[in-house]
Protein backbone atom coordinates (compact mmCIF):
# COMPACT_ATOMS: atom_id res chain seq x y z
CA UNK A 1 0.00 0.00 0.00
CA UNK A 2 1.27 3.46 -1.17
CA UNK A 3 0.33 7.16 -0.09
CA UNK A 4 -0.72 9.10 -2.87
CA UNK A 5 -0.54 12.97 -2.12
CA UNK A 6 -1.99 15.02 -4.66
CA UNK A 7 -1.24 18.64 -3.53
CA UNK A 8 2.67 19.56 -5.23
CA UNK A 9 3.56 21.92 -2.50
CA UNK A 10 2.90 19.52 0.10
CA UNK A 11 4.85 16.67 -1.75
CA UNK A 12 7.47 19.24 -2.11
CA UNK A 13 7.69 19.40 1.44
CA UNK A 14 7.40 15.90 2.25
CA UNK A 15 10.18 14.99 -0.26
CA UNK A 16 12.45 17.72 1.23
CA UNK A 17 11.70 16.08 4.58
CA UNK A 18 13.00 12.67 3.39
CA UNK A 19 15.80 14.21 1.87
CA UNK A 20 16.94 16.01 4.77
CA UNK A 21 17.09 12.93 7.22
CA UNK A 22 18.51 10.86 4.66
CA UNK A 23 21.61 13.22 4.65
CA UNK A 24 22.01 13.61 8.36
CA UNK A 25 21.55 9.35 8.41
CA UNK A 26 24.61 9.93 5.92
CA UNK A 27 26.54 12.33 7.67
CA UNK A 28 25.99 12.78 11.23
CA UNK A 29 28.87 12.89 13.32
CA UNK A 30 28.64 10.54 16.27
CA UNK A 31 29.64 11.70 19.12
CA UNK A 32 32.94 11.57 20.59
CA UNK A 33 33.49 10.17 23.20
CA UNK A 34 37.05 8.74 24.22
CA UNK A 35 38.26 5.27 26.10
CA UNK A 36 40.43 6.23 29.44
CA UNK A 37 43.68 5.53 27.25
CA UNK A 38 42.34 7.82 25.03
CA UNK A 39 41.90 10.86 27.06
CA UNK A 40 45.09 10.50 28.75
CA UNK A 41 46.57 10.66 25.73
CA UNK A 42 45.44 13.73 24.82
CA UNK A 43 45.75 15.94 27.67
CA UNK A 44 48.92 14.39 29.15
CA UNK A 45 50.75 17.50 27.99
CA UNK A 46 48.36 19.78 29.21
CA UNK A 47 49.15 19.01 32.57
CA UNK A 48 51.86 20.15 34.69
CA UNK A 49 53.28 20.29 38.43
CA UNK A 50 53.30 23.62 40.28
CA UNK A 51 56.07 24.26 43.07
CA UNK A 52 55.44 26.86 45.77
CA UNK A 53 59.14 27.97 46.78
CA UNK A 54 60.49 29.25 50.09
CA UNK A 55 62.73 32.59 50.41
CA UNK A 56 66.21 29.42 49.69
CA UNK A 57 64.08 27.85 46.52
CA UNK A 58 63.29 25.04 48.12
CA UNK A 59 60.05 23.28 48.14
CA UNK A 60 57.09 24.56 50.36
CA UNK A 61 54.22 22.74 49.05
CA UNK A 62 53.34 21.27 45.27
CA UNK A 63 50.55 21.01 43.57
CA UNK A 64 49.12 20.61 39.62
CA UNK A 65 48.27 23.32 37.14
CA UNK A 66 46.65 22.86 33.13
CA UNK A 67 48.01 24.86 30.34
CA UNK A 68 44.73 27.20 29.25
CA UNK A 69 46.49 29.35 27.15
CA UNK A 70 50.10 29.97 25.54
CA UNK A 71 51.88 30.77 28.33
CA UNK A 72 49.22 30.28 31.08
CA UNK A 73 48.21 28.00 33.55
CA UNK A 74 45.53 27.51 36.00
CA UNK A 75 46.45 26.38 39.05
CA UNK A 76 44.54 26.93 43.02
CA UNK A 77 45.91 29.81 44.23
CA UNK A 78 45.65 28.21 47.43
CA UNK A 79 48.71 25.99 46.17
CA UNK A 80 50.81 29.04 45.68
CA UNK A 81 49.55 31.78 48.42
CA UNK A 82 52.43 31.55 50.59
CA UNK A 83 54.96 30.95 48.16
CA UNK A 84 58.21 33.34 47.90
CA UNK A 85 58.72 32.50 44.10
CA UNK A 86 56.72 29.64 41.85
CA UNK A 87 58.32 27.16 39.09
CA UNK A 88 56.20 25.24 37.03
CA UNK A 89 57.33 21.72 35.32
CA UNK A 90 55.89 19.96 32.43
CA UNK A 91 55.44 16.60 33.83
CA UNK A 92 57.56 13.96 33.28
CA UNK A 93 56.32 11.05 30.82
CA UNK A 94 55.77 7.45 31.89
CA UNK A 95 59.09 6.39 30.29
CA UNK A 96 60.78 9.24 32.53
CA UNK A 97 61.92 11.68 29.94
CA UNK A 98 63.44 14.73 31.18
CA UNK A 99 61.04 17.40 32.57
CA UNK A 100 61.72 21.66 32.62
CA UNK A 101 61.70 23.69 35.04
CA UNK A 102 60.22 27.42 34.21
CA UNK A 103 59.81 30.59 36.86
CA UNK A 104 56.40 31.71 36.65
CA UNK A 105 53.93 34.34 38.71
CA UNK A 106 50.56 34.89 39.43
CA UNK A 107 49.31 37.08 36.85
CA UNK A 108 45.89 37.65 38.38
CA UNK A 109 44.10 35.59 40.70
CA UNK A 110 40.50 35.40 42.42
CA UNK A 111 40.94 34.42 46.39
CA UNK A 112 37.60 34.39 46.71
CA UNK A 113 37.10 31.09 44.11
CA UNK A 114 40.55 29.84 45.00
CA UNK A 115 41.57 30.07 41.43
CA UNK A 116 44.91 31.74 39.57
CA UNK A 117 46.38 32.12 36.74
CA UNK A 118 50.05 31.66 36.11
CA UNK A 119 52.28 33.44 33.38
CA UNK A 120 54.89 31.22 32.47
CA UNK A 121 57.75 32.20 30.58
CA UNK A 122 59.22 29.29 28.52
CA UNK A 123 56.11 27.31 28.35
CA UNK A 124 55.42 27.58 24.52
CA UNK A 125 59.23 26.96 23.57
CA UNK A 126 60.10 23.31 23.06
CA UNK A 127 58.61 21.11 24.40
CA UNK A 128 55.75 23.08 24.39
CA UNK A 129 52.97 22.01 26.74
CA UNK A 130 49.88 21.33 25.00
CA UNK A 131 46.80 24.36 25.63
CA UNK A 132 44.20 22.02 27.23
CA UNK A 133 40.80 22.13 24.85
CA UNK A 134 38.23 24.39 27.25
CA UNK A 135 34.94 22.26 27.43
CA UNK A 136 31.68 23.70 29.44
CA UNK A 137 30.71 22.11 32.99
CA UNK A 138 26.99 23.61 32.45
CA UNK A 139 26.79 20.43 30.05
CA UNK A 140 27.99 17.74 32.35
CA UNK A 141 25.14 15.59 33.43
CA UNK A 142 25.12 13.20 36.53
CA UNK A 143 26.46 9.89 35.87
CA UNK A 144 28.56 11.31 32.87
CA UNK A 145 32.23 9.97 33.02
CA UNK A 146 35.13 11.85 33.91
CA UNK A 147 38.98 12.19 34.51
CA UNK A 148 40.68 13.80 37.15
CA UNK A 149 44.76 14.49 35.65
CA UNK A 150 47.19 15.23 38.20
CA UNK A 151 49.82 15.35 40.58
CA UNK A 152 48.50 14.12 44.01
CA UNK A 153 51.65 13.03 46.77
CA UNK A 154 54.04 14.29 43.91
CA UNK A 155 53.34 11.91 41.48
CA UNK A 156 53.07 13.22 38.50
CA UNK A 157 50.12 12.22 35.56
CA UNK A 158 48.11 10.09 37.67
CA UNK A 159 44.67 9.31 35.96
CA UNK A 160 41.63 8.49 38.21
CA UNK A 161 38.20 7.93 36.53
CA UNK A 162 35.17 8.79 37.72
CA UNK A 163 31.71 10.26 37.04
CA UNK A 164 29.72 13.48 37.95
CA UNK A 165 28.28 12.85 41.14
CA UNK A 166 26.28 15.88 41.26
CA UNK A 167 26.60 20.03 40.30
CA UNK A 168 26.26 22.02 42.96
CA UNK A 169 25.20 25.29 43.23
CA UNK A 170 27.53 27.99 45.61
CA UNK A 171 26.78 31.17 47.14
CA UNK A 172 23.83 32.14 44.98
CA UNK A 173 23.30 29.50 42.61
CA UNK A 174 25.92 30.91 40.14
CA UNK A 175 25.52 30.00 36.43
CA UNK A 176 28.84 27.63 36.12
CA UNK A 177 28.11 24.84 39.20
CA UNK A 178 31.32 23.17 41.23
CA UNK A 179 31.58 20.01 40.25
CA UNK A 180 30.68 16.60 42.71
CA UNK A 181 32.85 13.34 41.38
CA UNK A 182 33.87 10.14 42.93
CA UNK A 183 37.37 10.54 40.77
CA UNK A 184 39.95 10.22 42.93
CA UNK A 185 41.80 13.65 44.35
CA UNK A 186 44.72 14.01 47.20
CA UNK A 187 47.09 16.12 48.42
CA UNK A 188 48.84 17.70 45.63
CA UNK A 189 46.34 17.10 42.77
CA UNK A 190 44.59 20.54 44.04
CA UNK A 191 45.06 22.86 40.40
CA UNK A 192 45.09 19.48 38.16
CA UNK A 193 42.03 18.76 35.49
CA UNK A 194 39.44 17.42 35.29
CA UNK A 195 38.85 16.16 31.38
CA UNK A 196 35.43 15.13 30.16
CA UNK A 197 35.59 11.89 27.81
CA UNK A 198 35.91 13.91 24.86
CA UNK A 199 39.05 14.99 26.48
CA UNK A 200 37.97 18.50 27.12
CA UNK A 201 38.91 20.35 30.29
CA UNK A 202 35.57 20.89 32.12
CA UNK A 203 36.95 21.87 36.03
CA UNK A 204 40.06 22.50 38.08
CA UNK A 205 40.15 19.86 40.74
CA UNK A 206 40.25 21.91 44.05
CA UNK A 207 39.54 19.88 47.33
CA UNK A 208 37.81 17.11 49.17
CA UNK A 209 35.27 16.52 51.87
CA UNK A 210 35.83 14.11 54.74
CA UNK A 211 34.06 11.11 53.55
CA UNK A 212 34.58 8.97 50.80
CA UNK A 213 34.56 9.79 47.35
CA UNK A 214 33.62 13.36 48.21
CA UNK A 215 35.67 15.84 45.30
CA UNK A 216 34.97 18.78 43.71
CA UNK A 217 36.50 20.72 40.84
CA UNK A 218 36.19 24.59 39.92
CA UNK A 219 33.64 24.70 36.90
CA UNK A 220 36.07 25.80 33.82
CA UNK A 221 33.39 28.88 32.72
CA UNK A 222 35.13 30.68 36.10
CA UNK A 223 38.47 30.90 33.55
CA UNK A 224 37.23 33.13 31.15
CA UNK A 225 35.41 35.01 34.04
CA UNK A 226 39.49 35.13 35.52
CA UNK A 227 40.51 36.39 31.80
CA UNK A 228 38.19 39.12 31.93
CA UNK A 229 39.05 40.69 35.14
CA UNK A 230 42.67 40.21 34.40
CA UNK A 231 42.65 41.31 30.77
CA UNK A 232 45.15 44.32 31.28
CA UNK A 233 48.07 41.96 33.01
CA UNK A 234 47.58 39.41 30.27
CA UNK A 235 47.83 42.19 27.86
CA UNK A 236 50.95 43.50 29.35
CA UNK A 237 52.86 40.04 30.04
CA UNK A 238 52.24 38.92 26.04
CA UNK A 239 53.84 41.96 25.43
CA UNK A 240 56.79 41.46 27.73
CA UNK A 241 57.03 37.64 26.51
CA UNK A 242 57.31 39.22 22.83
CA UNK A 243 60.49 41.02 24.54
CA UNK A 244 62.01 37.77 25.03
CA UNK A 245 61.89 37.36 21.18
CA UNK A 246 62.62 41.17 20.68
CA UNK A 247 64.72 42.47 22.99
CA UNK A 248 64.84 46.34 23.44
CA UNK A 249 65.33 48.97 26.24
CA UNK A 250 61.61 49.91 27.12
CA UNK A 251 60.41 46.56 27.41
CA UNK A 252 62.82 45.27 29.17
CA UNK A 253 62.63 47.74 31.78
CA UNK A 254 58.99 47.56 32.15
CA UNK A 255 59.39 43.90 32.35
CA UNK A 256 61.68 44.41 35.36
CA UNK A 257 59.52 46.47 37.16
CA UNK A 258 56.54 44.51 36.75
CA UNK A 259 58.50 41.25 37.83
CA UNK A 260 59.52 43.40 41.20
CA UNK A 261 55.87 45.14 41.89
CA UNK A 262 54.85 41.63 41.91
CA UNK A 263 56.89 40.46 44.80
CA UNK A 264 55.41 38.98 47.48
CA UNK A 265 57.67 40.13 50.27
CA UNK A 266 58.35 44.13 51.12
CA UNK A 267 62.07 43.47 51.28
CA UNK A 268 62.19 41.33 47.79
CA UNK A 269 59.90 44.47 46.24
CA UNK A 270 62.78 46.66 47.67
CA UNK A 271 66.04 44.97 46.69
CA UNK A 272 64.10 44.65 43.30
CA UNK A 273 63.60 48.35 42.89
CA UNK A 274 66.96 49.51 44.16
CA UNK A 275 68.30 47.44 41.12
CA UNK A 276 65.81 49.10 38.65
CA UNK A 277 66.78 52.43 39.91
CA UNK A 278 70.29 51.97 39.73
CA UNK A 279 69.85 50.65 36.51
CA UNK A 280 67.50 53.49 35.27
CA UNK A 281 70.09 55.94 36.68
CA UNK A 282 72.85 54.17 34.46
CA UNK A 283 71.27 55.21 31.36
CA UNK A 284 70.73 58.62 32.50
CA UNK A 285 66.84 58.12 33.26
CA UNK A 286 67.42 60.27 36.73
CA UNK A 287 63.33 60.92 36.70
CA UNK A 288 62.47 57.46 36.43
CA UNK A 289 65.50 56.25 39.09
CA UNK A 290 63.95 58.73 41.57
CA UNK A 291 60.05 57.80 41.11
CA UNK A 292 61.53 53.71 41.32
CA UNK A 293 63.56 54.94 44.63
CA UNK A 294 60.67 56.70 46.22
CA UNK A 295 58.15 53.77 45.76
CA UNK A 296 60.57 51.72 47.71
CA UNK A 297 59.14 50.75 51.12
CA UNK A 298 62.18 50.15 52.98
CA UNK A 299 63.86 52.67 53.94
CA UNK A 300 67.27 51.07 53.63
CA UNK A 301 66.65 49.94 50.02
CA UNK A 302 65.62 53.49 49.15
CA UNK A 303 68.47 55.49 50.92
CA UNK A 304 70.32 52.82 48.77
CA UNK A 305 68.86 53.39 45.67
CA UNK A 306 69.09 57.09 46.28
CA UNK A 307 72.62 56.42 47.09
CA UNK A 308 73.20 54.92 43.80
CA UNK A 309 71.46 57.35 41.49
CA UNK A 310 73.40 60.29 42.93
CA UNK A 311 77.08 58.30 42.47
CA UNK A 312 75.23 58.03 38.77
CA UNK A 313 74.37 61.88 37.99
CA UNK A 314 77.90 62.64 39.47
CA UNK A 315 79.91 59.75 37.01
CA UNK A 316 78.19 62.06 34.37
CA UNK A 317 79.19 65.10 35.31
CA UNK A 318 75.77 66.66 37.31
CA UNK A 319 77.48 67.43 40.61
CA UNK A 320 74.63 69.98 41.75
CA UNK A 321 72.26 67.37 41.09
CA UNK A 322 74.21 64.71 43.03
CA UNK A 323 74.23 66.85 46.22
CA UNK A 324 70.55 67.31 45.82
CA UNK A 325 69.88 63.68 45.75
CA UNK A 326 72.23 62.85 48.77
CA UNK A 327 70.65 65.33 50.75
CA UNK A 328 67.38 63.75 50.24
CA UNK A 329 68.71 60.58 51.76
CA UNK A 330 66.91 60.25 55.64
CA UNK A 331 69.90 58.04 56.90
CA UNK A 332 73.00 59.87 57.82
CA UNK A 333 75.48 57.11 57.37
CA UNK A 334 74.40 56.43 53.78
CA UNK A 335 73.94 60.30 53.11
CA UNK A 336 77.55 60.30 54.09
CA UNK A 337 78.74 57.31 51.88
CA UNK A 338 77.15 59.11 49.23
CA UNK A 339 79.40 62.09 49.54
CA UNK A 340 82.75 59.73 49.68
CA UNK A 341 81.39 58.32 46.19
CA UNK A 342 80.83 62.12 44.94
CA UNK A 343 84.47 63.22 46.39
CA UNK A 344 86.00 60.31 44.93
CA UNK A 345 84.19 60.53 41.38
CA UNK A 346 84.68 64.67 41.28
CA UNK A 347 88.59 63.36 41.80
CA UNK A 348 88.34 60.71 39.30
CA UNK A 349 87.58 63.69 36.71
CA UNK A 350 90.08 65.52 37.74
CA UNK A 351 88.25 68.05 40.42
CA UNK A 352 90.17 67.41 42.97
CA UNK A 353 89.57 71.03 44.75
CA UNK A 354 86.02 70.48 44.84
CA UNK A 355 86.41 66.54 45.71
CA UNK A 356 88.25 67.66 48.71
CA UNK A 357 85.90 70.35 49.38
CA UNK A 358 82.94 67.79 49.55
CA UNK A 359 85.58 65.33 51.75
CA UNK A 360 86.21 68.17 54.21
CA UNK A 361 82.84 69.19 54.51
CA UNK A 362 81.55 65.52 56.00
CA UNK A 363 80.73 65.78 59.77
CA UNK A 364 81.09 61.96 60.14
CA UNK A 365 85.28 61.31 60.59
CA UNK A 366 85.29 57.92 59.42
CA UNK A 367 83.25 59.03 55.93
CA UNK A 368 85.67 62.16 55.81
CA UNK A 369 88.71 59.36 56.49
CA UNK A 370 86.97 57.13 53.66
CA UNK A 371 86.52 60.36 51.05
CA UNK A 372 89.93 61.52 51.31
CA UNK A 373 91.47 58.11 51.19
CA UNK A 374 89.60 57.58 48.09
CA UNK A 375 91.00 61.22 46.62
CA UNK A 376 94.58 60.07 47.49
CA UNK A 377 94.06 57.35 45.49
CA UNK A 378 92.84 58.92 42.52
CA UNK A 379 95.84 61.44 42.50
CA UNK A 380 98.14 58.68 42.63
CA UNK A 381 96.42 56.91 39.64
CA UNK A 382 96.83 60.53 37.76
CA UNK A 383 100.10 60.43 38.79
CA UNK A 384 100.36 63.15 41.40
CA UNK A 385 102.50 60.69 43.75
CA UNK A 386 103.20 63.92 45.78
CA UNK A 387 100.08 65.39 46.29
CA UNK A 388 98.62 62.09 47.05
CA UNK A 389 100.56 61.25 50.02
CA UNK A 390 100.21 65.10 51.77
CA UNK A 391 95.92 64.33 50.97
CA UNK A 392 96.74 60.54 52.61
CA UNK A 393 98.45 62.15 55.26
CA UNK A 394 95.44 64.95 55.90
CA UNK A 395 93.45 62.09 57.22
CA UNK A 396 92.57 61.84 61.04
CA UNK A 397 91.81 58.21 61.97
CA UNK A 398 95.40 56.84 62.03
CA UNK A 399 94.42 53.32 60.56
CA UNK A 400 92.92 54.88 57.40
CA UNK A 401 95.93 57.08 56.67
CA UNK A 402 98.33 54.59 57.07
CA UNK A 403 96.06 52.42 54.43
CA UNK A 404 95.85 55.31 52.15
CA UNK A 405 99.94 56.05 52.08
CA UNK A 406 100.55 52.10 51.81
CA UNK A 407 97.88 52.40 48.48
CA UNK A 408 99.38 55.57 47.53
CA UNK A 409 102.86 53.41 47.53
CA UNK A 410 101.23 50.55 45.56
CA UNK A 411 100.20 52.60 42.93
CA UNK A 412 103.98 54.24 42.94
CA UNK A 413 105.21 50.92 42.46
CA UNK A 414 107.00 50.95 45.80
CA UNK A 415 105.53 47.44 46.94
CA UNK A 416 107.87 46.67 49.59
CA UNK A 417 107.19 50.83 50.81
CA UNK A 418 103.69 49.83 50.51
CA UNK A 419 103.84 46.42 52.86
CA UNK A 420 106.06 48.43 54.90
CA UNK A 421 103.48 50.54 55.91
CA UNK A 422 100.79 48.36 55.92
CA UNK A 423 102.21 46.54 58.19
CA UNK A 424 102.80 49.21 60.80
CA UNK A 425 99.13 50.08 61.11
CA UNK A 426 98.20 49.43 64.71
CA UNK A 427 94.07 48.22 64.43
CA UNK A 428 93.97 44.59 63.40
CA UNK A 429 91.19 44.95 61.33
CA UNK A 430 92.67 48.00 59.47
CA UNK A 431 96.15 46.42 58.36
CA UNK A 432 94.44 42.97 57.35
CA UNK A 433 92.67 44.73 54.97
CA UNK A 434 95.63 47.27 53.94
CA UNK A 435 97.42 43.93 53.49
CA UNK A 436 94.65 41.92 51.65
CA UNK A 437 94.68 44.42 49.30
CA UNK A 438 97.82 44.39 48.74
CA UNK A 439 97.85 40.65 48.43
CA UNK A 440 95.33 40.65 45.67
CA UNK A 441 97.24 43.43 43.77
CA UNK A 442 100.51 40.89 43.56
CA UNK A 443 97.83 37.89 42.55
CA UNK A 444 96.77 40.26 39.49
CA UNK A 445 100.07 40.19 38.32
CA UNK A 446 100.14 36.80 38.33
CA UNK A 447 102.50 35.97 41.32
CA UNK A 448 100.21 33.64 43.30
CA UNK A 449 102.65 32.13 45.50
CA UNK A 450 104.14 35.95 46.49
CA UNK A 451 100.16 36.46 47.28
CA UNK A 452 99.65 33.58 49.18
CA UNK A 453 102.51 34.03 51.57
CA UNK A 454 101.60 37.89 52.12
CA UNK A 455 97.59 36.04 52.76
CA UNK A 456 99.11 33.93 55.19
CA UNK A 457 100.82 36.59 56.99
CA UNK A 458 97.35 38.72 58.60
CA UNK A 459 96.88 38.19 61.84
CA UNK A 460 93.62 39.71 62.62
CA UNK A 461 91.72 37.46 65.01
CA UNK A 462 88.81 36.89 63.03
CA UNK A 463 90.72 35.93 59.75
CA UNK A 464 88.55 38.87 58.04
CA UNK A 465 91.80 39.91 56.17
CA UNK A 466 92.93 36.56 55.32
CA UNK A 467 89.97 36.12 54.08
CA UNK A 468 88.89 38.48 52.26
CA UNK A 469 92.96 38.48 50.62
CA UNK A 470 92.17 34.41 49.32
CA UNK A 471 88.88 35.54 48.08
CA UNK A 472 90.54 38.22 45.99
CA UNK A 473 93.12 35.69 44.78
CA UNK A 474 90.87 32.91 43.75
CA UNK A 475 89.13 35.04 41.46
CA UNK A 476 92.75 36.33 39.99
CA UNK A 477 93.44 32.90 39.52
CA UNK A 478 89.68 32.44 37.88
CA UNK A 479 90.78 35.31 35.70
CA UNK A 480 94.23 33.26 34.32
CA UNK A 481 91.94 30.17 33.61
CA UNK A 482 92.67 27.89 36.83
CA UNK A 483 89.18 27.76 37.54
CA UNK A 484 90.16 24.38 39.59
CA UNK A 485 93.02 26.25 41.41
CA UNK A 486 90.11 29.35 42.27
CA UNK A 487 87.93 26.99 43.36
CA UNK A 488 89.79 24.96 45.71
CA UNK A 489 91.26 28.28 47.11
CA UNK A 490 87.57 29.44 47.81
CA UNK A 491 86.46 26.53 49.50
CA UNK A 492 89.38 26.98 51.76
CA UNK A 493 87.94 29.99 53.08
CA UNK A 494 85.76 29.90 56.49
CA UNK A 495 84.67 32.84 56.83
CA UNK A 496 81.17 31.66 55.28
CA UNK A 497 80.21 35.33 53.71
CA UNK A 498 83.63 35.80 52.16
CA UNK A 499 83.61 32.51 50.56
CA UNK A 500 80.20 33.09 48.71
CA UNK A 501 81.57 36.40 47.33
CA UNK A 502 84.66 34.64 46.12
CA UNK A 503 82.53 31.74 44.14
CA UNK A 504 80.66 34.67 43.28
CA UNK A 505 83.51 36.20 41.84
CA UNK A 506 84.42 33.27 39.77
CA UNK A 507 80.74 32.73 38.50
CA UNK A 508 81.24 36.15 37.19
CA UNK A 509 84.78 35.06 35.19
CA UNK A 510 83.24 32.13 33.85
CA UNK A 511 80.49 33.82 32.79
CA UNK A 512 82.80 36.65 30.72
CA UNK A 513 84.48 34.08 29.19
CA UNK A 514 81.55 32.29 27.62
CA UNK A 515 81.57 29.65 30.00
CA UNK A 516 77.62 29.91 31.07
CA UNK A 517 77.07 26.64 32.16
CA UNK A 518 79.73 26.36 34.45
CA UNK A 519 79.26 30.14 35.74
CA UNK A 520 75.56 28.53 36.64
CA UNK A 521 76.66 25.60 38.33
CA UNK A 522 79.27 27.78 40.16
CA UNK A 523 76.01 30.32 41.29
CA UNK A 524 74.09 27.38 42.61
CA UNK A 525 76.71 26.35 44.87
CA UNK A 526 76.23 28.95 46.85
CA UNK A 527 74.93 29.05 50.39
CA UNK A 528 74.37 33.00 50.43
CA UNK A 529 71.20 33.89 48.83
CA UNK A 530 72.23 37.54 48.20
CA UNK A 531 76.23 36.22 46.48
CA UNK A 532 73.95 33.62 44.84
CA UNK A 533 71.47 36.11 43.45
CA UNK A 534 74.34 38.68 42.81
CA UNK A 535 76.19 36.20 40.39
CA UNK A 536 73.05 35.21 38.92
CA UNK A 537 72.63 38.89 38.10
CA UNK A 538 76.43 38.92 37.02
CA UNK A 539 75.68 35.98 34.33
CA UNK A 540 73.17 37.48 32.44
CA UNK A 541 74.74 41.11 32.67
CA UNK A 542 77.73 39.13 30.48
CA UNK A 543 75.45 37.50 28.28
CA UNK A 544 74.23 40.87 27.46
CA UNK A 545 77.52 42.72 27.49
CA UNK A 546 78.56 39.96 24.80
CA UNK A 547 75.95 41.06 22.81
CA UNK A 548 73.36 37.96 23.02
CA UNK A 549 70.29 39.50 24.24
CA UNK A 550 67.97 36.93 23.23
CA UNK A 551 69.84 34.53 25.47
CA UNK A 552 70.74 36.65 28.58
CA UNK A 553 66.79 37.49 28.44
CA UNK A 554 66.14 33.61 28.67
CA UNK A 555 68.36 33.13 31.18
CA UNK A 556 66.78 36.02 33.64
CA UNK A 557 62.98 35.07 33.32
CA UNK A 558 63.95 31.78 34.24
CA UNK A 559 65.80 33.02 37.48
CA UNK A 560 62.97 31.53 40.01
CA UNK A 561 63.37 34.52 42.87
CA UNK A 562 61.49 37.36 41.33
CA UNK A 563 63.67 39.93 42.86
CA UNK A 564 66.88 39.05 41.27
CA UNK A 565 65.15 38.60 38.35
CA UNK A 566 64.08 41.77 38.12
CA UNK A 567 67.03 43.25 38.93
CA UNK A 568 69.00 40.84 35.99
CA UNK A 569 66.20 42.29 33.87
CA UNK A 570 67.21 45.45 34.83
CA UNK A 571 70.71 44.97 34.19
CA UNK A 572 69.91 43.76 30.91
CA UNK A 573 67.77 46.86 29.76
CA UNK A 574 71.15 48.83 30.55
CA UNK A 575 73.16 46.88 28.00
CA UNK A 576 70.20 47.31 25.52
CA UNK A 577 70.07 51.07 25.55
CA UNK A 578 73.80 51.40 25.29
CA UNK A 579 73.23 49.32 22.32
CA UNK A 580 70.89 51.33 21.01
CA UNK A 581 73.23 54.53 21.94
CA UNK A 582 75.52 53.19 19.75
Amino acid sequence: MSLKIEDPVLRWLVAAALAAGLTALLFAVPDRKLSPEQVFAEVARSVVVVYALDARGELGTQGSGVAVGKSEVATNCHVVEHAHSIAVSQAADAEGGETYRMSAQVIVSDAERDLCLLWVDGLSEPPAALVAEIGATRQLSVGESVFAVGAPQGLELSLSQGVVSQLRGIRGKRAAPLVQTDAAISPGSSGGGLFNDRAELVGITTFKEEGENLNFAIPVEWLEDLREKGWAELNAAERRQQCVVEPNYDCAMSFALFVAQGAEYPDDRGKALRGIAEAQAKTGDIEGALATARNIENADDRAWALQDIAEAQAKAGDIDGAFTTARGIEDTDRRALTLVGIARLQAETGDVEDALVTAKGIDEAIYRARALSGIAREQAMAGDIKEAFATARSIDDAGYRAMAMSGVAKVQGNIEGAFAMARGIDDADYRGTALAVLAVAQAKTGDINGALAMARSIDDADYRGTALALAGIAVAQAKTGDINGALAMARSIDNATIRAWALGGIAKTQAKEGNIKGALAMARSIDNADYRGTALVDIAKAQAESGKFHAAMKFAVDIEESDIRAKALAAIATHLAASNLD
